[in-house]
């Protein structure tokens, strides 16, 4: 632990000394004053609370200073890697030194690729003469397979190659301001033959930050390309200038664009080979990288630990000045607040309630208790929530025919209503509302009011007893159900547990994996390879996808006869 600004330590020393200069000179100043016309002396409690004052001023001085702990490193979450897949649809690709030919070989890695790539949002983009983005990015594997087998039956007999302006155009589709902020990776299938006038990329168009590996498919002694029908008879051959066109992979122009990227890698894939592994762990080692970069140092801050000691010292010698102030301040304090707690205590009120009626009841049971007694006594044990007995003793000494006070008649209501005899109190308030003059003193609106209240109370807690029951019902409803279900899949159950063995255990315990969060990359592709497995598509999404296939199959070969208008003298 340090401070990080401690070569400015002699200048916030200096102002420190200047503040206990000035601040002693006015003190003293202040107590001569004092002196001479009150000839009162400066206390200690005086002195000592300048001191903590001091004291105090100094450690917030310190704290401007940036108190920090040891450096540490944190370590951000871990980001999906976002990866371009580039693939080659011009006529070239239908040369078939390599088995299929290029372009089914192109599309069978592409496949491979995103079935292995995980923790990858991928997005496919076409090219020939100009590039088409097929899906953008997605990790929806059974999507990204559906589209690139729409691409199986595109016809490419007519489409050029312009490689150098797809890679271009492809760094938009990262959705970034600034292509020099780019940080993805670009993955290019392709046989390397250029057939526009495009110039091919200089250094420093593409970003360091961008990752890029290419899959050259094709062989260096080439091929013809042949031209064949939708059932796969061979028509023809591609001629130029009355020539058949010999397609070569041109392996120097490979080799020349990695001259221009920083991270680049390239393969040559072969009809057996499958380097879909290498990509990945390329694109893995320098994912790695960046993130061992965007690990960052920090240094916790402490200057918590200055400032609170501070502001308490400052309080303790506000404390110490105003002594006096403050301690009669503290005492009238917790007066008031004793009072205002301990004025009506309920302990107390019931202490009081239960000696009141035991004394009532006393008097009653030696007969020396007369009928507005007995109502006294009444009031006394409905107030103490002793409903039932209240209600008994208002039955025996209210008569129909007798009077009584509008407060008698209204505990006696309230009575009824707290036994469940709701009708009989509505009738009595009815007939306490109906005595009522018509001109009414504050008296007569308090009463209605509290009548007003007990109602609404009354039918509040019925509802919501009724509410209670309800979910209880429920309740047990659902419990039986859920037992009832259980019994029946029980043997089902013991069926399946009989023929699988402990492989269902593990299968159930598959079925709900903790999530947790990533501490590694390791860890993150291993949780998206679980999920992969866990994920069944069913038989309607199945169909959705094979229609989508067959829409974009008809939309991509609509898009690649529009390339065709553009296209240069050679169409390969």
């Amino acid at each position: 632990m340090s401070f990080l600004y401690w070569k400015y330590f002699p200048i916030f020393l200096l102002i420190f000394l200047l503040f206990i200069f000035f601040q002693m000179r006015r003190d003293r100043l202040y107590s001569k004053w004092i002196y001479k016309y009150w000839f009162l002396v400066r206390s200690i409690k005086n002195k000592i609370s300048s001191i903590l004052y001091y004291l105090a001023f100094f450690i917030l001085l310190l704290a401007c200073l940036d108190f920090r702990g040891e450096e540490q490193s944190i370590k951000g979450e871990i980001p999906d890697q976002k990866t371009i897949i580039l693939i080659d649809a011009s006529a070239s690709m239908l040369t078939e030194d390599v088995s299929p030919n290029r372009y089914n070989k192109a599309l069978l890695l592409a496949k491979h690729f995103v079935k292995r790539a995980v923790g990858h949002k991928i997005a496919i983009v076409v090219f020939s003469n100009i590039q088409k983005r097929v899906i953008p990015f997605t990790d929806d594997i059974d999507l990204l397979n559906s589209r690139i087998q729409a691409l199986e039956k595109v016809d490419i007999r007519r489409n050029g190659s312009n490689i150098f302006n797809a890679i271009k155009e492809s760094l938009i589709y990262f959705n970034v301001q600034e292509t020099r902020n780019i940080n993805g990776n670009l993955l290019i299938f392709t046989d390397f033959e250029d057939t526009s006038s495009t110039r091919g990329l200089r250094r420093g168009e593409i970003p360091n930050s961008l990752n890029v590996a290419v899959v050259g498919i094709g062989t260096l002694n080439g091929g013809l390309i042949p031209l064949r029908s939708q059932t796969g008879v061979l028509e023809r051959h591609k001629r130029y200038k009355g020539k058949n066109v010999v397609s070569k992979l041109d392996e120097k122009a490979l080799k020349r664009l990695g001259g221009n990227i920083k991270n680049f890698k390239y393969w040559v894939s072969q009809s057996l080979t499958l380097p879909t592994e290498e990509v990945i762990n390329f694109f893995r080692s320098k994912f790695k990288k960046k993130l061992r970069n965007s690990e960052y140092k920090i240094r916790p801050v402490y200057a918590k630990y200055l400032v609170v000691p501070a502001l308490l010292l400052i309080i303790i010698s506000l404390i110490f000045k105003m002594s006096n102030t403050f301690t009669s301040t503290v005492i009238v304090t917790i007066y008031i607040l004793s009072n205002l707690i301990y004025s009506t205590p309920l302990a107390a009120k019931d202490k009081y309630l239960t000696k009141k009626i035991e004394d009532y009841k006393q008097k009653m049971r030696n007969g020396m208790l007369d009928r507005s007694g007995r109502l006294k006594l009444a009031e006394y044990l409905l107030r103490n929530k002793k409903e039932k007995e209240a209600l008994e003793i208002y039955e025996e000494n209210i008569s129909k025919k007798g009077k009584h006070t509008k407060q008698t008649l209204f505990n006696y209501g309230t009575a009824l209503l707290a036994s469940g005899e709701i009708k009989k109190a509505k009738d009595l308030y009815q007939s306490i509302l109906d005595k009522l003059p018509k001109t009414k003193d504050k008296k007569d609106l308090a009463l209605i009011d509290s009548i007003r209240k007990n109602v609404l109370l009354t039918l509040k807690s019925k509802l919501n007893k009724k509410d209670k029951k309800k979910k209880g019902k429920k309740k047990e409803k659902d419990k039986s159900d859920k037992g009832k279900k259980k019994g029946k899949g029980k043997g089902k159950k013991d069926k399946k547990k009989q023929s699988k063995g402990t492989a269902g255990k593990g299968q159930n315990n598959a079925q709900k994996p903790k999530e947790k969060k990533a501490q590694t990359l390791e860890m993150k592709e291993s949780m998206m390879r679980l999920r992969k497995k866990l994920v069944k598509i069913p038989a309607v999404l199945k169909q959705i996808l094979d229609d989508d296939k067959m829409i974009q199959r008809k939309k991509i070969s609509t898009s690649l006869r529009r390339f065709q208008r553009t296209a240069t003298k050679k169409d390969w």
